[in-house]
């Protein structure tokens, strides 16, 4: 019952966006943290190659956000509810990170953010106080793969894990209100791993673990992608969360629609998502297209959410005319 009531809430906000009911303003900020990462995943779309078709989604800008960024978009919109620490890079790599966190906590917004884990020690007693949530990446479930796929030494699988065991067993004790997290992408290729990732998760005491679809950017990836007739996917991923359940609570992935006729293309992000980066770049996606120059720059514009970049961008959601191909396998868009 909750789920269809969520179902009516979404396309009930959607219509009222779309018709101006609801004004058009940011209340979800994305902060691009830095490009710098202390991993070398093969898969970051910042290794993508100059010569793959994904490449126009590669983000290499050499940025870093920093607080008086966050002070100046805070005052122009006051509207901004949650405040989200992400990107390319590892947020615990920048200076500001905790002092950002503090400053958005102190003025009632929630904070978020994504990282590999590995460089949270350095900000213990700092966590539990200034986020609401913290989700962890799964990298690598052991030394060797996460050396292979990450491109760091064995000993830094330990320090993750130990990391990892401080949050649940201190940090988020002491401050209750911390949501722990772990993710990871949910492979048709290699469904063990699936597994594998909860049995970590139960092992270190991770309450939650987020299954992702995997976010094609186009059509010659969609063999990765588990749309919503593959039965012997959600048959295993169903299984998977009935032998957790009370040890641990799996979030599904959004599984994709085949006939793309079905789509609602519900996403609402230009209409309440400010994505930006240290260069004053900006985005309207919570999921895949980084911030860009041609986008507007929310540091010479009086305001960037209403330049001619948002306005089509939510013109084409609105008339479903003109939504760009990346969007086809996200799952805001089902």
């Amino acid at each position: 019952m909750s789920s269809l009531l969520d179902t009516y809430r979404k396309r009930l906000i959607k219509r009222m966006l779309h018709t101006g009911l609801l004004s058009s303003q940011p209340t979800v900020l994305s902060i691009f943290t830095t490009n710098r990462c202390n991993f070398s995943c093969f898969y970051c779309s910042r290794n993508i190659l100059d010569e793959s078709p994904d490449a126009e989604y590669r983000y290499d800008d050499k940025s870093e956000f920093h607080m008086e960024e966050l002070e100046k978009i805070l005052d122009k919109y006051p509207a901004i509810r949650k405040v989200s620490f992400v990107g390319i890079g590892e947020p615990f790599l920048i200076k500001d990170l905790i002092p950002m966190a503090m400053l958005a906590h102190e003025t009632g917004r929630r904070t978020t953010v994504i990282s590999n884990g590995s460089l949270i020690h350095r900000q213990w007693g700092n966590i539990g106080p200034n986020f609401d949530d913290i989700s962890i990446s799964l990298h690598g479930l052991n030394a060797v793969e996460l050396q292979n796929i990450a491109k760091v030494k064995e000993n830094i699988f330990n320090q993750f894990v130990e990391n990892i065991r401080y949050l649940v067993n201190v940090e988020a004790k002491e401050f209750p209100n911390l949501n722990v997290h772990a993710s990871v992408v949910f492979l048709k290729q290699n469904l063990e791993r699936v597994s594998l990732a909860a049995k970590f998760c139960m092992e270190n005491g991770i309450p939650v673990l987020d299954l992702h679809n995997y976010l094609s950017l186009g059509p010659d990836a969609r063999h990765n992608v588990v749309f919503e007739d593959e039965h012997e996917y959600i048959d295993f991923t169903e299984k998977l969360i009935e032998e957790c359940k009370g040890r641990l609570k799996i979030n599904p992935p959004v599984w994709i629609k085949r006939d793309e006729t079905e789509m609602e293309w519900g996403c609402i992000s230009f209409y309440h998502y400010l994505r930006v980066d240290g260069l004053g770049q900006v985005s309207g996606c919570g999921r895949i297209m980084p911030p860009e120059a041609e986008n507007g720059n929310f540091g010479s514009e009086e305001d960037v959410f209403q330049n001619e970049y948002f306005k089509s961008m939510r013109a084409s959601f609105r008339t479903g005319k003109g939504i760009p191909a990346c969007c086809r396998y996200c799952p805001d868009a089902q």
